[in-house]
């Protein structure tokens, strides 16, 4: 539906409204039989507590942010901001650092037993990711954009645009 909706079809052509009627009734379903069955995937009674819910909610979200970033990113890197493959492929210090915050997170609520304020914080880190989205398109990525590709010259005139040749020595003499 996402690869579809806004760019093959309108957001609100028949083809993409029937596919979000199809997802929720299969949604609808699913709900349906893990409620009768003996053995479900998640225990409906289990979203009773709200922890568990609010988890389970901010898993998936979790879930389809790093889907999309990963998926994303390196794609954007390259073809908008003009970042070489291997650049844009970069994404192990990211994977290492959200590594690194999980691993943390879960050390302090582990130790303190609070695990209130840990959705807060990620709310906020959130709300600082989406303020910095809204930088401009001339917020310069990296110190000095890379130079523009020059045509390809071949003798004398190389010489002279190096700084070498009777061209430049002569001006430089008539400069003195």
């Amino acid at each position: 539906m996402s690869s579809w909706g806004g760019t093959t079809y309108s957001w609100f052509s028949p083809q993409i409204l029937a596919l979000a009627a199809a997802a929720v009734l299969a949604l609808a379903a699913f709900v349906a039989v893990e409620r009768r069955t003996a053995e479900p995937v998640i225990p409906p009674r289990l979203f009773h507590d709200r922890d568990f819910t609010l988890a389970q909610i901010l898993s998936f979200l979790v879930g389809a942010i790093m889907l999309s970033v990963t998926n994303y990113l390196p794609q954007y890197m390259q073809f908008v901001q003009g970042a070489s493959p291997t650049v844009s492929g970069m994404l192990l210090p990211l994977m290492f650092g959200m590594l690194g915050a999980q691993l943390i997170t879960g050390h302090l609520i582990s130790r303190n037993g609070r695990y209130q304020s840990a959705p807060i914080g990620a709310a906020v880190l959130a709300l600082i990711a989406f303020a910095a989205s809204w930088l401009v398109r001339e917020t310069p990525l990296r110190e000095h954009p890379p130079a523009p590709a020059e045509p390809a010259v071949t003798g004398p005139e190389q010489r002279e645009r190096r700084g070498g040749g009777d061209a430049a020595r002569l001006s430089a003499e008539k400069a003195t």
